[in-house]
């Protein structure tokens, strides 16, 4: 027996270069957002992202998603652009 996954639509969001950190990133209650993502110090274009199972890092690049149940986890730009497509649908 085999199977795949259902299509199910969800938010995502590419996190900038610290350069390009703007204050609504970094807001908890940004819209793309149920945690909070913070600029990791000392470490250029690292983040900690507050995840269901704790924080986890992430850097420039990665892709944040917000899953069905409304999570927030972080995954690699090169898996990413592996396993997802970008949706230009807004309402799916």
């Amino acid at each position: 027996m085999r199977a795949y996954k259902k299509k199910i639509y969800v938010d995502v969001y590419q996190l900038p270069k610290s350069e390009a950190i703007t204050p609504e990133l970094l807001e908890e209650d940004a819209p793309w957002a149920v945690g909070k993502v913070y600029l990791r110090p000392y470490f250029d274009d690292t983040y900690i992202v507050s995840t269901l199972e704790g924080e986890m890092n992430a850097k420039a690049g990665d892709w944040l998603i917000k899953g069905v149940e409304g999570e927030v986890y972080a995954i690699d730009s090169a898996i990413f652009t592996k396993t997802y497509n970008l949706s230009s649908d807004e309402e799916e």
